[in-house]
């Protein structure tokens, strides 16, 4: 059995181990052939092969990746049943995510799902999640516009984040919760180089490098109206948290919190959108 499909070391990256018992017919061609250049004169062999979705297994063949599975699977979810996005509405503003994986019972459920397959198609659920469940209030005053409870754009850079910089060998999955006043994103794993979440957009490096370079290529089809205007995923480094802060403030009035949730996840809080906002004047 080749080295990477053993238990990941600490100083191997999750996203480049060979994923044991796959083969290249596990995956989607019309998924690997979306990340591909329109320009390109590489084959498909080639395509997996630089962008880290599969790699030699020792015996002279191919198998995929976990970032192979994980972007261009036809079920991902068979080989990381982890990587996969746990989302809930809650009645109220009770105590929020925990450390253990739950919400305190004080708060009632009104709608729970659980989104797998590809990354990219779990962000565009989880969004669409949030943009159906959140309150549109009318603003009466000039013009009587709409105004949400959140900034889709902000949501769909947090949700983007914590796909894409989460600790994929840490077994448990992104989390969101929609409270009265206030979403949160709970990501696994410490912020990968720095503590300092003020200045993390000025680190360079990521867990997840393979992850991160398929998520700027691959292409948002189907994108919530964020009111933004995207083609891939990820932006350049700092750009999207900075977009997310920044919208955020202007419609709630508060800025977005990163803090640490015990000693292994971060936790997102956006808040709901300022009660002046959805006055009826």
């Amino acid at each position: 059995m080749p080295d990477r499909e053993l238990p990941l070391l600490p100083s191997m990256r999750f996203e480049g181990r060979l994923v044991a018992g796959a083969v290249l017919e596990d995956l989607d061609p019309v998924l690997v052939d979306r990340l591909r250049s329109p320009f390109s004169t590489h084959d498909r062999t080639q395509v997996l092969l630089s962008f880290g979705m599969a790699a030699d297994a020792g015996d002279g063949r191919l198998q995929p990746t976990a970032a192979g599975v994980l972007f261009a699977g036809k079920h991902p979810e068979r080989w990381v049943p982890h990587a996969r996005i746990d989302a809930a509405v809650y009645q109220g503003d009770g105590e929020g995510l925990q450390q253990d994986h739950e919400v305190r019972p004080t708060a009632r459920v009104v709608e729970r799902a659980v989104f797998t397959g590809c990354l990219d198609r779990q962000i565009l659920a989880a969004c669409d999640f949030v943009r159906r469940n959140m309150r549109i209030e009318g603003n009466r005053g000039f013009g009587c516009t709409e105004v949400p409870q959140y900034d889709m754009a902000a949501v769909f850079e947090g949700v983007v984040n914590a796909v894409a910089h989460r600790d994929y060998t840490a077994e448990l999955s992104v989390r969101i919760a929609m409270f009265d006043h206030r979403l949160e994103i709970c990501s696994p794993g410490e912020p990968f180089l720095t503590s300092d979440f003020e200045t993390y957009e000025l680190h360079n490096g990521s867990r997840n490098v393979q992850i991160c370079k398929l998520l700027s290529r691959c292409p948002v089809a189907g994108a919530p109206n964020t009111g933004v205007v995207r083609t891939t995923f990820m932006r350049c480094r700092g750009e999207g948290l900075e977009l997310l802060r920044r919208r955020t403030e202007r419609l709630a009035g508060k800025k977005a919190i990163h803090t640490r949730l015990g000693g292994s996840q971060v936790l997102l809080t956006i808040p709901a959108a300022r009660a002046e906002a959805w006055a009826t004047g």
